[in-house]
């Protein structure tokens, strides 16, 4: 029996891990919860070991969790973040006692790129009215989910490296076959048994006011544990009723410029400890005047030597 989950799929939100998750999912050895994130560590920690086995149809697999709030622990000290409830904090402790043998495959995105496309989710579904740069300054949890040095940190303090495997986003998007073949081979699937689908369809959509109201509705009723069963001829419909196709609006170079410094040094950081490129990343910084940015957010964590941490 390989429960509680023997494997993880961390990575932040708009990084991927629904599409990998799916992918994942078509290995006979392979056993994603259902819903792919149960927020059991999280969220749903009071409900117990027995409702968490319930997510998982077949504990004799190998056991995939694939919550992205295990990688959303407050990091800067800020009392209006959204995300500074108890609950996103002390999570890498949590899986330990669980299972300290546990493997974890974290998807990485360019934190420029998903915390831009993070703040457009949430204002997609109006759960963010604030400009991109006021969402920033107000709720810490947009820089701190891309800080994956920050994040990393805190897994390394009870799991060795080599628990880690780290995956970039773009070669998901890229070669998708590829990447879930050597995940199958660092969960200890076969990666020869498996005739994977790529038709992954999970492009970001923009919801009209009426789309809105209905992701709210459905949302509430998940969250409520009521599953909502929308008839086959619905569901082809609402696309259409509660979609629009404007593409989301460029993000401001000056913003641009502002998060790559921000960014950096903590990238930086996240190669030391995890001995992982991310060479792609590295923009041309121009030295700008920060009275010229939109954001005026000061950082509000330094990164930490490598030589403070247990690796």
């Amino acid at each position: 029996m390989l429960f509680p989950p023997n494997a993880f799929l961390l990575g932040a939100q708009k990084a991927g891990t629904t599409t990998l998750a799916y992918l994942l999912s078509q290995h006979p050895d392979v056993c994603v919860s259902n819903p792919k994130e149960p927020h059991f560590f999280t969220r749903n920690w009071h409900k117990g070991l027995t409702w968490y086995q319930e997510r998982f149809s077949n504990h004799n697999a190998i056991c995939l969790d694939a919550s992205v709030t295990n990688t959303q622990a407050l990091l800067s000290d800020n009392p209006n973040s959204s995300n500074a409830a108890k609950c996103l904090q002390g999570i890498p402790k949590r899986v330990y006692n669980f299972n300290p043998h546990a493997k974890f495959i974290y998807l990485l995105r360019e934190p420029v790129e998903r915390t831009y496309s993070a703040y457009w989710w949430r204002v997609n579904l109006d759960f963010e009215r604030n400009s991109f740069a006021e969402a920033i300054q107000k709720d810490s949890v947009y820089l701190d989910t891309s800080n994956y040095y920050g994040q990393i940190r805190l897994w390394l303090e009870y799991f060795p490296i080599d628990s880690f495997l780290f995956v970039l986003f773009d070669d998901l998007k890229k070669n998708p076959e590829y990447v879930a073949k050597k995940c199958f081979h660092f969960l200890g699937a076969d990666p020869d048994n498996c005739q994977i689908n790529l038709e992954v369809k999970n492009k970001t959509i923009r919801y009209n006011a009426f789309g809105r109201w209905v992701y709210k509705f459905i949302h509430k009723l998940n969250r409520a544990n009521k599953r909502y069963l929308v008839p086959p001829t619905v569901k082809k419909v609402l696309p259409l009723i509660t979609t629009n196709y404007q593409g989301i609006p460029p993000i401001l170079e000056k913003d641009r410029v502002w998060l790559q410094e921000y960014f950096s040094e903590k990238n930086r950081s996240f190669e030391i400890v995890t001995g992982f490129s991310l060479d792609r990343w590295q923009p041309i910084v121009q030295s700008c005047d920060s009275n010229e940015l939109s954001l005026s957010v000061k950082p509000t964590q330094q990164a930490v030597p490598a030589d403070r941490l247990t690796v």
